[in-house]
């Protein structure tokens, strides 16, 4: 619980480092302690798929004759 957090965290910081500590508040999860290794590879995960993601559209549009000035043409027809 989030009481227990606040009185063992240096308790809960060490636990973080091995696996997530899943925080709650009135029995809901509000929060989760985790190592900085845990944090830096879920975003790095996140952010390499994303950019995958958009290099598979870009190369889509690319293949649908889709260029950067017809795409400004369509952005600025829609303002």
């Amino acid at each position: 619980s989030s009481s227990e957090v606040r009185n063992q965290l240096g308790k809960m910081i060490d636990i973080a480092q091995h696996e997530p500590v899943v925080i709650q508040r009135q029995g809901r999860d509000v929060a989760i302690l985790i190592s900085p290794a845990d944090y830096a590879r879920i975003t790095k995960n996140n952010v390499e798929d994303f950019l995958a993601f958009t290099d598979k559209i870009g190369k889509r549009a690319e293949e649908m004759g889709l260029t950067q000035d017809k795409l400004a043409e369509i952005l600025s027809e829609n303002e």
